[in-house]
């Protein structure tokens, strides 16, 4: 009793590709023109099989997109993954230069600090106090030094900015309120 049985469909309702059993000998590579072959399959489906043929291919859209979204997801993981570790890379390489520069900062203080302790007579006391008010003097005018110099620019700035916008009325008005000002001054009151 032989059964009837055709072989599963595969992908867009294109039969499968049947496989020689073992000890046969391979079949011939006949080239398949799939254009036609599915214009003749399409032209003989009744509607259904056209419904059926159209979820089919709904369905591999469905999964196309998905592997899309997928894939785009999965790269930005790896982007997002790439900044972390490049972000932490970035935080050891400054913890690591900081340390350095903590450590050279006190070797020659105390390098300063003992060396000066030396020169008061074998005094380390001395030499670590006058290197500790030495660094915070040397702070100090610093940090004034930078206040007064910003305080400059800004001021500098603050009336180059208020020069600039009178001589733009000037322009457009003919006076500007510098000269308002002045008249209003002089006005009896």
């Amino acid at each position: 009793m032989q059964k009837d049985s055709s072989p599963p469909t595969g992908r867009n309702g294109h039969d499968a590709a049947s496989h020689p059993a073992s000890g046969d000998a391979p079949a011939p590579q006949v080239p398949v023109d799939l254009d036609a072959k599915a214009a003749d399959e399409q032209a003989q489906m009744p509607e259904t099989d056209a419904f059926v043929l159209l979820l089919r291919q709904l369905r591999e859209l469905c999964e196309y997109v998905s592997y899309y979204f997928s894939a785009r997801a999965d790269s930005a993981k790896v982007g997002l993954r790439n900044v972390l570790l490049g972000m932490t890379l970035a935080a050891l390489a400054f913890v690591v230069v900081a340390g350095l520069c903590v450590s050279a900062v006190w070797l020659v203080l105390m390098g300063t600090a003992e060396g000066l302790g030396v020169l008061f007579g074998n005094r380390p006391w001395a030499g670590n106090l006058l290197t500790g008010l030495l660094l915070v003097a040397g702070l100090g005018g610093g940090i004034c030094g930078i206040v007064i110099k910003l305080k400059k620019t800004a001021r500098e700035r603050t009336v180059a900015h208020y020069e600039n916008r009178q001589s733009r009325q000037q322009v457009r008005y003919g006076h500007n309120v510098a000269d308002r000002a002045a008249a209003h001054r002089r006005e009896p009151k």
